[in-house]
């Protein structure tokens, strides 16, 4: 038997919407971490991720604000096999 779930655009926004949340918490626990070590010097790993993350973050909250037309009550029709 086969099951197929329906494709619901709204399910993309509000998973984009989740998806800049989570990376939110983490950069707001990654603020509150020391960058450099006892004996001075910094901890260029934690940098990395910090800039990645900020990368991430950004194009989150970018694809969430676009993906704001799905939004709505809306009647989406499926697509054919094809994608036509």
């Amino acid at each position: 038997m086969k099951t197929e779930k329906t494709f619901d655009p709204s399910d993309l926004f509000y998973d984009l919407g989740d998806l800049s949340e989570l990376i939110k918490g983490i950069s707001d626990v990654l603020r509150q971490l020391e960058y450099v070590r006892q004996d001075g010097s910094r901890i260029h790993e934690l940098d990395r991720v910090t800039g990645m993350l900020n990368i991430a973050g950004r194009d989150a909250e970018r694809l969430y604000e676009m993906a704001s037309v799905f939004d709505g009550p809306y009647t989406w029709a499926p697509m054919k096999e094809g994608g036509t």
